[in-house]
């Protein structure tokens, strides 16, 4: 959670930020000779939205940044599933309320 809350998210506890890097900034400015060394920064999000179902594929030890919104007054659920049956037992789900 750190590495996308941090420098993005305002109040968010310490346990979720890292006080002696600035991951986002760094990442963005390492260069080799070919170009960026992680393309992959600012971290890609994907959004959630209404009720289609939002297919991915993550390996062991990867993970994956999802945004959602959900209107004042309104409720919200997720449902995670795994194509081979139950999800394991080393997933872990975190949600990071921003707003």
């Amino acid at each position: 959670m750190t590495l996308y809350a941090d420098e993005r998210v305002e109040g968010v506890p310490e346990e979720f930020t890292d006080r002696s890097w600035n991951h986002a900034d760094l990442f963005a400015r390492l260069q080799g000779d070919s170009g960026p060394i992680f393309p992959d920064f600012p971290l890609e999000t994907r959004s959630l939205g209404g009720t289609d179902p939002l297919g991915m594929a993550l390996r062991g030890g990867g993970q994956a940044y999802l945004r959602f919104r959900v209107a004042e007054g309104e409720q919200a659920g997720l449902r995670t599933r795994s194509g081979s049956g139950a999800l394991p037992e080393a997933f872990h789900l975190t949600i990071l309320r921003t707003r």
